[in-house]
Formats: C-alpha cells, sequence, structure tokens
C-alpha cells in the first residue's frame, strides 16, 4: 500500500500569508509528521510530493503519484479568506468512483471530530475541480485546514503540540480509510487525577471500575 502525501504550496509559491504564518511551511511540517507517525505504526509507504521548502509544480505532483502508482493521493493545505474551519474536497466530476467519495467520508469524519474537539467549525464536504484531484490516477482529497487569517485557528496554527495532534487525527484517517494493518498494538493512558492519600486514589479507581474503565494505581515521585 502506498499513500502519496502532497504537502501544498512551497518554495516561491508561499500559499496562504498572515502575520508571520506561511500555508508552504505549515503543510510541509504536518505531512512530514504524518509520514513518521504513519510509517512508524502502519505497514504502509509513504511518499511527499516534496520533502523541503522547494517549487514542485502541480503536473510533477500528480504526475510523481501516477508514475510510482499509489493508492490514494492526499494533500494537506491551510485556508484563508477570513473563514474558519476545516474542510475537504474530491474531484466535481461524475467520473469520481464510490470508492473516492467513501475514502472521503472516512477522511471527513475522522478530521470533522478531531476539529470538533477544538471547537473548530465542520465546513463540510466539497467538490472542486483542482488539477491535483483532476490529474491523479488514484483516490484523490484535499483538505483544507483552518485559516492563517483567523485569530482563533491562527492561534493553533501556531501551536506544535497541536499540529503533532493533528498529524495523528491525519494517521488514523489513513489507517481507516484504507483499512491499514497496525505493525504494533499503541494504546494512549489518559491521568484523571494526582491524590497524596491512597484512600481517595482508591476511591476514584474503584468508581472508574465501577463504570466499566480500567483504573490503575501508580505511586509516584512527589517533586
Amino acid at each position: 500500500m502506498l499513500v502519496c502525501l502532497d504537502p501544498g504550496h512551497g518554495g516561491s509559491d508561499l500559499g496562504a500569508i498572515s502575520n508571520g504564518i506561511y500555508e508552504k511551511d505549515i503543510t510541509l511540517k504536518l505531512a512530514q509528521k504524518v509520514k513518521d507517525n504513519l510509517t512508524r505504526k502502519y505497514v504502509v509507504d509513504v511518499l511527499l510530493t516534496r520533502e523541503k521548502d522547494e517549487d514542485v509544480s502541480l503536473k510533477d505532483r500528480a504526475d510523481m503519484a501516477n508514475k510510482a502508482k499509489a493508492n490514494f493521493f492526499l494533500s494537506l493545505h491551510v485556508n484563508a479568506g477570513k473563514g474558519e474551519g476545516y474542510e475537504d474536497y474530491i474531484y466535481n466530476s461524475l467520473s469520481v468512483t464510490s470508492k473516492t467519495a467513501a475514502l472521503r467520508e472516512i477522511v471527513h469524519s475522522v478530521l470533522a471530530n478531531f476539529y470538533a474537539g477544538y471547537r473548530c467549525m465542520d465546513r463540510g464536504m466539497k467538490k472542486a475541480n483542482y488539477y491535483v484531484l483532476r490529474e491523479t490516477d488514484m483516490s484523490a482529497v484535499l483538505c483544507e485546514n483552518l485559516f492563517v487569517d483567523s485569530a482563533y485557528d491562527e492561534k493553533l496554527l501556531k501551536d506544535e503540540a497541536f499540529i503533532e495532534n493533528l498529524s495523528r487525527a491525519y494517521v488514523e484517517a489513513i489507517a481507516m480509510a484504507l483499512n491499514l494493518s497496525k505493525k504494533s498494538s499503541t494504546l494512549y493512558a489518559v491521568q484523571v487525577g494526582a491524590y497524596s492519600s491512597i484512600i481517595y486514589a482508591s476511591r476514584v479507581a474503584n468508581d472508574l471500575k465501577a463504570k466499566g474503565y480500567d483504573a490503575v494505581i501508580k505511586e509516584i515521585p512527589n517533586l
């Protein structure tokens, strides 16, 4: 399975710009993180249409994916125009396959749910005559991640932790859409509290167990 990730813009093509934020930088950083996390967790190969800040034409991006016979093409972008939130696109043609539509629905569902946790607007699933959607031979989706000229969105785009979490959301979306096999099991731990007394700690743990959750008490140094 080969996924082609397309970090939008690059080189002399800055993309959307606002308050020192360049779309080309965000898309490259995001794509690199998605690639690293995806290949670490799943059995999949990932091709980037650009590995650094360089000019790559739209034709070259599509040709690269087609020549490599990628199974899925995902183009990453950041929006502008005084709006807010997330949206994604597939090619606006009757020739778009039901498979492409289905893959996009999965990607949109995962990303929209992720963004909802940050109180970001879901701008919906859309169609457009974008070159990389039209000229790629495989299923292709283009995603617009927030707006550089929205104060709230801009704050998120400048947050390294947010970009990392966004990359993980894309990993989950891609893995679900393509039914990728895991290399190993990955678990996320959520700490609900820290207590100075074992009595209170036990009480919380028992309440969680009664509700069907696993609960583990660990003694940690009081720094």
